[in-house]
């Protein structure tokens, strides 16, 4: 009895003191180079490169006069130019199915490389279902062909304002098992025939599809559904970034915390390099969406 009296209060204390605030900071590190490099297939390729910073911060210190050259399967684009302090661009038009290499060397002995590809553009319908009593659209996505190595799609739904701009929905709701779980939880409130909504976007790995084909309801406030067909390296990057920025202390416990390793493909510094291909519908007009 005295032993076990002894382990509740031992239990007691070490959980007393672990919920206690710390306000140590983070501790310093090393400067690391960042690339942030995302090539959309029909899209001017660009780049942007800074240090590292605080995990709190939101600005970062550009790295400039830097020698930014691209390949196209292995043959030269040429060298970036710096428009802003930090952002190179190259005035071409990236391409699907085609394998691209970053080189970059710069002050204080940077060097880094990096390589990915764009993926296919992916065969894709959606019929808009009906307009739900709440304001969500309900609408179907059917995949026909999902060419590889496509590694998942990221459906993000878009409204319009007053203004000509367009706003990110942060609310999906969708019942389907090609949607990943990891940012969905039960709702009941939703529109008729949904009991699961989606926090920002819906992720539906490339695994998920039969033979590359495969059919989804979803419902958004939103009027433009845009699909993004992802590579590997993008895949894993975005949903381990998504999942760690995610965490809220004011939310989750904060012992149930745990540190997310965040993958990169930089090879000299951190940061994505990586490729991907878009497919729009505007789901604004009635019966079917226009592509």
């Amino acid at each position: 009895m005295g032993r076990l009296l002894f382990f509740v209060i031992g239990v007691f204390v070490i959980c007393l003191y672990g919920c206690i605030e710390y306000d140590g900071g983070f501790p310093l590190t090393e400067k690391t180079p960042v690339v942030n490099g995302v090539l959309m297939a029909d899209s001017v390729i660009s780049v942007q490169l800074s240090w590292s910073g605080h995990p709190d911060s939101t600005r970062f210190e550009p790295i400039g006069n830097a020698r930014v050259e691209l390949f196209e399967n292995d043959e030269s684009l040429g060298l970036a130019k710096e428009w802003n302090p930090g952002n190179y661009r190259l005035p071409y038009l990236a391409s699907r199915n085609k394998h691209y290499r970053l080189s970059v060397s710069g002050p204080q002995e940077i060097a880094m490389s990096a390589e990915d590809f764009i993926p296919e553009r992916p065969d894709i319908n959606c019929t808009f279902i009906r307009k739900d009593g709440w304001g969500e659209s309900v609408f179907e996505l059917e995949v026909s062909a999902l060419p590889d190595p496509i590694s998942a799609l990221y459906i993000y739904a878009y409204s319009s304002n007053e203004d000509g701009s367009w706003e990110l929905s942060d609310m999906y709701y969708c019942n389907s098992p090609l949607a990943d779980s990891f940012n969905r939880a039960h709702n009941s409130m939703g529109p008729d025939g949904f009991s699961y909504s989606f926090d920002f976007f819906v992720r539906c790995p490339a695994e998920g599809f039969i033979n590359g084909k495969g059919s989804l309801l979803l419902a958004a406030d939103a009027n433009r559904i845009q699909v993004l067909a992802v590579s590997e390296t993008f895949d894993m990057y975005y949903k381990a970034a998504f999942w760690q920025r995610y965490y809220d202390p004011e939310i989750q416990l904060p012992f149930t915390w745990q540190a997310i390793h965040l993958p990169s493909n930089i090879e000299g510094g951190a940061g994505l390099f990586a490729g991907v291909s878009v497919v729009e519908f505007d789901i604004s007009q009635p019966e079917v969406a226009e592509n």
